[in-house]
């Protein structure tokens, strides 16, 4: 690729980003000719130059380096080079022209010093002529002009790209350095060292944080103003700022995604292949985000934070899987003695927070080692891989809510987090007011059916309740249904990996005896859990695996048939199911036998003497650990799987389509793979992975097409206010329905960028003040 040797990263990458306001466009159909407003020059200016054109630009080849200038001529014989953008069908800046994309120039026009333009007329208007050649790059687009009046630049591109600036300041970015003559580069996606890492990647010195030298405190700077939106902007300070991205982006994040990767063995394996992303995006808010156009921040929930993966439809008809974290930082501010919004940067809200993005990395993972199941489809091409609505087919494919949010729960501290619910279950029927140190099977049976009253809704745990937004329209009342999915899907999670755990004769029960005293090992749990993520990785359905795993009844008969089977005899047992209402008399009892014995477990834990904290509720680490966070807020860390990208957008996942999507949902298996079939260990058979993008869909004037067919490659080769025991459960409010997972003080919704049916999430005048409108 030729580099311009003029305009340096910090120039040409501060012009990218400060376009989203202060430009004016004109506009030209597909015509050589484009009419530029402003950028004219002064009058006073030693050198005068007319009759402007632009030509020069090589077309993209597939394998080869995009041309990364173009010249200016005059008819006074002056000329010069400007840099030439290339934005890719996936919405991303590019540097190399890859098979099967497409490409849309983007001209950055300016001035030589000293320089006017003779021919402007008096509104400082004037025409550029574009060779024919570099007309044709734009194909039939019409093509218009952009001019940055704080920047004295002009962007010459396609109409398509109208809203590329909002995107640009939203640093979406090239997928590789943009080299810009002197060894800088513009790179938005950048994997490199990030802000406060030495060139050496050697561990700064120190866990002071408000202690940065002049170069990371330059380098936060740059990452406040692509990471956080101008709500966030406009109520915290800059030194607020900076800590908190550094925090995220150099500590926590980093640290949860290590902490998954060494725990889950499949995710490890899986990482080891290529099959886990390696980029995310982050959008940092303050309530909402910016109303740009970018649905990553016009969806923003109001929620602590989530990650939203989902597919997205570019320009060119082509459909990827992406997904960004965001965070909401009202939820970790107070205000200080002069009355000042400022961050909290410890005690329970900061312990919340670090929980949280243990808890939405687990979505991430997922969104990649388990597409069809978080997604809801089996294919990018059915109907509601971009649908708004639910259907009876994106339900039979996705994982139920109770299941995405109780594995997502299951590693993160919720046993403290959500304290008040599990208590709950230990009331004493006999005296509402008390809780039992000892529960038996009678006491959680009668709580987890009949529910507590919370501010007149009734709080309800049976699995059934996950799959609407906070409320369950039930015999005219209303049912709180947050527990269903972060309570009782934890326990039912939990259950699931006893039962896979089982299963293994080298490993066994989670459940023994030592002396007198019941032990639950949360590592039997987890390898339960990364057996059942493996297994539904390789192919098999949720619906398999649970009727698999089941035990069986006194007559020998497995006790769960499926998925929907399980979910409704969770702690239910056998009842009649009739009329929207359980009843009947109670049979089976073993999975409450197992939730019984967990909460006297824990509750004999926290009855020890020594202990500082609640019982952990994580299995990443023994239930008797006595901590409260599962991250340190003082130690950097780096990850090679979801690295922040220099993005605060939807970033593509690395990982194809088809093998992402060639595992098991709730109970339809994956997407088909011409010569590649699924194999014990987690891996994918030999099959050509590396199908056109642009199969079946408008391309863009110019797509890199290689010469030949590219060779076949193996998978191998792929490459929320504080929580405290006081639950704050009379808090919530309606939700809206949406994408992505989110967790915190406000509750997520729904999964897979589906709404919910208008009828079963009443609105509210507060509702702003309520759960995440995201899930993934």
């Amino acid at each position: 690729m030729r580099k311009h040797p003029k305009i340096l990263l910090a120039t040409l990458f501060a012009i990218v980003l400060a376009a989203a306001c202060t430009f004016s466009v004109s506009a030209l159909a597909a015509e050589p000719d484009v009419r530029m407003e402003g950028n004219a020059g002064s009058p006073d200016a030693a050198t005068s130059v007319s009759s402007l054109a632009i030509d020069g630009v090589e077309a993209p080849s597939a394998g080869s380096d995009l041309d990364g200038i173009a010249v200016v001529s005059s008819t006074e014989g002056a000329s010069w080079e400007i840099p030439v953008l290339w934005v890719g069908s996936d919405w991303q800046l590019a540097t190399k022209a890859v098979e099967g994309q497409s490409y849309l120039p983007v001209l950055v026009f300016y001035l030589p010093a000293d320089y006017a333009v003779r021919d402007a007329d008096e509104t400082g208007g004037y025409t550029i002529t574009l060779s024919d050649d570099l007309v044709k790059l734009f194909g039939s687009e019409e093509i218009i002009s952009v001019y940055d009046s704080s920047t004295d630049v002009t962007y010459i591109l396609p109409a398509t790209l109208r809203n590329f600036f909002a995107q640009a300041s939203s640093a979406k970015a090239p997928n590789e350095p943009l080299g810009i003559g002197d060894g800088t580069t513009l790179n938005p996606n950048y994997t490199g060292p990030v802000a406060g890492d030495s060139d050496d990647d050697e561990e700064p010195a120190g866990d002071d944080d408000d202690n940065f030298d002049s170069d990371e405190q330059d380098d936060l700077s740059y990452w406040v103003d692509i990471y956080c939106a101008q709500t966030a902007k406009d109520v915290l300070s800059q030194d607020d700022l900076e800590y908190l991205v550094d925090l995220i982006i150099n500590k926590l994040q980093p640290q949860a995604v290590n902490l998954l990767l060494e725990k889950f063995p499949a995710f490890s394996h899986a990482q080891d292949l290529d099959w886990l992303g390696k980029q995310i995006g982050l959008y940092i808010y303050y309530e909402s985000g910016d109303k740009d156009g970018d649905p990553a921040h016009e969806d923003a929930p109001k929620a602590l934070a989530y990650v939203d993966g989902k597919y997205i439809k570019d320009f060119d008809g082509s459909v990827r899987y992406a997904y960004v974290i965001g965070v909401d930082v009202s939820s970790m501010t107070k205000r200080d003695d002069a009355g000042r919004l400022v961050l909290v940067r410890d005690g329970q809200d900061a312990v919340t927070f670090e929980n949280t993005i243990v808890h939405e990395m687990f979505h991430a993972f997922m969104d990649d080692f388990n597409r069809i199941g978080m997604a809801g489809v089996n294919s990018p091409d059915s109907p509601d891989a971009l649908s708004d609505e639910i259907t009876d087919s994106y339900l039979a494919i996705r994982y139920p809510l109770w299941f995405i949010e109780g594995t997502a729960s299951a590693v993160e501290n919720t046993y403290q987090y959500r304290y008040d619910y599990f208590e709950y279950l230990r009331r004493d029927p006999n005296n509402p007011g008390e809780y039992l140190a000892v529960c038996t099977d009678d006491v959680v049976f009668a709580n987890f059916t009949g529910g507590a009253e919370d501010d007149g809704a009734t709080i309800g745990y049976g699995l059934r309740y996950a799959e609407n937004g906070r409320f369950w329209p039930d015999d005219d009342s209303q049912v709180s249904t947050t527990p269903s999915r972060y309570v009782s899907g934890y326990l039912a999670v939990l259950y699931l990996g006893e039962l896979a755990a089982r299963k293994d004769a080298d490993v066994g029960s989670s459940i023994s005896q030592n002396g007198n005293a019941v032990v639950i090992s949360s590592e039997n749990i987890r390898y339960g859990l990364n057996s059942i993520l493996d297994r539904m990785h390789e192919g098999e359905t949720l619906d398999q695996i649970i009727y698999d795993i089941s035990p069986v009844d006194s007559r020998g008969a497995k006790m769960y048939l499926d998925t929907d089977h399980f979910e409704s005899k969770f702690i239910y047992g056998d009842q009649v199911y009739q009329e929207d209402y359980f009843k009947g008399d109670y049979d089976e009892g073993a999975s409450l036998e197992f939730v019984t014995t967990y909460l006297n477990y824990m509750k004999g834990l926290e009855q020890q003497t020594n202990r500082e904290f609640l019982p952990n509720g994580s299995i990443l680490f023994d239930f008797d650990k006595d901590f409260d966070t599962p991250l340190d807020r003082t130690k950097h860390d780096a990850a090679n799987a979801y690295q922040i990208a220099e993005s605060n957008t939807f970033v593509t996942s690395t990982v194809p389509d088809d093998v992402a999507l060639a595992g098991g949902g709730k109970s339809e298996g994956g997407m088909p793979m011409a010569g590649a079939s699924a194999q014990s260990g987690g891996g994918i058979a030999e099959g050509n992975v590396g199908d056109d993008a642009n199969d079946g869909g408008d391309e863009l004037p110019l797509a890199a097409k290689a010469p030949n067919d590219s060779a076949e490659q193996t998978a191998e080769n792929q490459g929320e206010s504080s929580a405290t025991q006081e639950q704050p459960v009379a808090s919530e409010d309606p939700l809206e329905m949406s994408s992505c997972d989110a967790e915190g003080p406000t509750e997520p919704t729904q999964c897979g960028d589906v709404p919910m049916p208008a009828t079963e999430t009443p609105a509210t005048d507060d509702s702003a003040e309520g759960d995440c409108a995201t899930l993934d």
